[in-house]
């Protein structure tokens, strides 16, 4: 499962609204859904800030991670 995945079930799981979590953490709805779509990469301050929303089921350095990934997959 990936990890924007994760974030998506853990949101549907907890019966969290998109527009609920992304003002909770700071952030528009619009910015969360590109991120949960793979159409932006969090910053590192919003990675965090997911995962202590989360209370870690869904790890800073697992977004950073697939934020880099996909920017490394983007250059080949």
């Amino acid at each position: 499962m990936t990890t924007m995945k994760k974030l998506d079930t853990f949101l549907r799981q907890h019966r969290i609204k998109r527009y609920v979590f992304a003002d909770h953490i700071g952030i528009g709805q619009g910015y969360l859904s590109d991120i949960l779509n793979d159409k932006a990469a969090p910053s590192l301050l919003v990675a965090a800030k997911i995962e202590k929303a989360t209370g870690g089921a869904v790890r800073c350095i697992d977004l950073v991670d697939a934020a880099l990934l996909a920017n490394i997959e983007g250059i080949e």
